[in-house]
């Protein structure tokens, strides 16, 4: 293979990668993340393991599947339910601040956010649901991925940028090389003469 052959497939390959397979990469995994992760049923308590600071969400599950039983409630909650968010070693309550924002759906789970505390240390969170109707209802507790999902998106974005601008020049560069030779070779090729009668 010559070389303007070799550096227009590196392009092409480099433009692929950079169209379609980053992209994919950074995407797929996304969708693929476990959204049931601290479910719990409410009214009723949970304690959770928190591992790092960082804003908590609280979340209303309305559809989902939970402990072999499925649920399809209200996007709403019902009205006089209490939130009460404890440090399990403390004692001490968060504030819980409301905020209906943001909603989640993936295949037969759906989710919509109830409120946020901010945990400043890992430790130990009692939560403490009551009030409203008697119906279950399955909750959520996880922490914001917003910061994550900003960077993987943005960095991807800049990534797969970079990576198919410079699979698009090689293969330009590689067209430009194919043009430069033909023109070589048909300058150098000998010229043919005639001879009068």
């Amino acid at each position: 293979m010559k070389k303007e052959h070799k550096i227009i497939t590196l392009g092409g390959i480099l433009f692929a990668l950079g169209a379609f397979i980053i992209p994919l990469a950074i995407i797929i995994p996304l969708f693929l993340q476990d959204s049931n992760d601290n479910q719990f049923k409410v009214p009723g308590s949970f304690q959770v393991q928190v591992n790092e600071a960082g804003y908590y969400y609280l979340w209303n599950d309305h559809q989902t599947i939970f402990q072999g039983k499925s649920y399809n409630r209200s996007q709403s909650i019902p009205d006089g339910m209490k939130f009460l968010l404890k440090d399990a070693q403390s004692g001490e309550s968060f504030t819980f601040v409301s905020d209906t924002s943001m909603s989640s759906t993936r295949g037969n789970h759906a989710r919509n956010t109830i409120g946020y505390i901010d945990i400043v240390k890992a430790g130990k969170v009692d939560i403490n649901v009551s009030g409203g109707c008697d119906e279950e209802r399955i909750f959520s507790f996880s922490q914001s991925n917003f910061k994550t999902l900003f960077g993987l998106i943005f960095g991807g974005m800049a990534l797969s940028l970079l990576v198919g601008v410079t699979g698009f020049v090689f293969i330009i560069w590689g067209i430009v090389l194919i043009v430069q030779s033909k023109n070589q070779d048909s300058e150098n090729a000998p010229k043919k003469t005639f001879k009068e009668a």
